[in-house]
């Protein structure tokens, strides 16, 4: 499943100390997906099983950092390594999640769901979260 290349798109440079970015040394092994733009592997020490890293193969820090072919390119990929994750792993649902709050670099966890997992695991720590963050960047007071 994997379109491999060395180079990264546009020549661009790798950040010190950014996890994505060192994503691109990542052993085959590793390694779901890639192409010019777009990459999906197992991150090293994160290797949860069915637990990926999608990320742009160039340190661009969100979304109106892409270029457009990195942009344009986002769908097929999305869908390509979706349901690659649920062909491996037989989960009914992956879920992307983004944040960008430890490293910048446009970057999606990929969880795999398995359909017999309990609504109380992670997922919905995760929703509660992000539900609690909108409310507090719209002014509105945090929970106690």
């Amino acid at each position: 499943m994997s379109a491999t290349t060395s180079a990264l798109p546009q020549g661009g440079p790798r950040v010190a100390g950014c996890l994505p970015c060192e994503l691109e040394s990542a052993s085959a092994r590793a390694v779901l997906y890639r192409d010019e733009n777009w990459a999906c592997e197992v991150a090293e020490g994160y290797d949860v099983p069915g637990w990926f890293v999608l990320r742009a193969r160039r340190h661009a820090e969100g979304w109106g950092a892409l270029i457009a072919g990195e942009a344009a390119g986002f769908g097929v990929v999305a869908q390509t390594v979706s349901k690659a994750i649920q062909a491996v792993t037989g989960a009914p649902t992956v879920y992307f999640i983004s944040f960008g709050e430890n490293y910048p670099h446009l970057h999606f966890l990929l969880i795999a769901r398995p359909e017999d997992l309990a609504p109380a695991a992670p997922w919905t720590s995760a929703n509660s979260s992000t539900r609690r963050s909108m409310r507090w960047n719209r002014g509105i007071p945090r929970p106690t």
